[in-house]
């Protein structure tokens, strides 16, 4: 599967129990497990992609980034930041509407707990994807080095 496929997924996966948690919150964290998983299953496929790597994903070992891909990350990060800043001003702006309409909202440590595990997990992979979609020769790439 390719790499960028694969985080797309589990981006949309995660994306998933946040709107979920924010629309009926109440189930004492009823989605944490879930959002736990598949934040764990997004750091195990991101060790996949060459624009994840970190020491702290592929060891401190790992081959530094060349010149493309340093410009690739950083304009993919910049990208991820406007992403995610976007994304936080909306939950804040429903939990605002939420608190002056009355309705349901997070109330207990274990459904903040699934909306931090969500977010976080969309922000750590949002920079890696947008290199993966940006870079055309990332696949190509990736499949001639595990035939290899």
């Amino acid at each position: 599967m390719k790499t960028k496929y694969a985080i797309a997924a589990l981006i949309t996966a995660l994306a998933v129990i946040l709107v979920a948690q924010l629309a009926s919150p109440g189930g004492n964290g009823r989605g944490f497990l879930e959002a736990a998983f598949l934040l764990s299953m997004l750091l195990m496929v991101m060790a996949a992609s060459r624009f994840a790597k970190g020491h702290w994903v592929t060891g401190a070992g790992a081959r530094p980034h060349d010149e493309f891909e340093r410009q690739v990350m950083d304009r993919a990060g910049a990208r991820a930041h406007r992403v995610m800043l976007l994304l936080l001003a909306a939950v804040f702006a429903w939990l605002v509407v939420a608190g002056l309409a009355s309705a349901p909202m997070p109330g207990s440590a274990g459904d903040w707990a699934t909306l931090g595990l969500s977010l976080l997990g969309i922000g750590v992979a949002l920079p890696a994807l947008f290199a993966e979609q940006v870079s055309p020769t990332a696949d190509a790439e990736a499949d001639e080095d595990a035939s290899a």
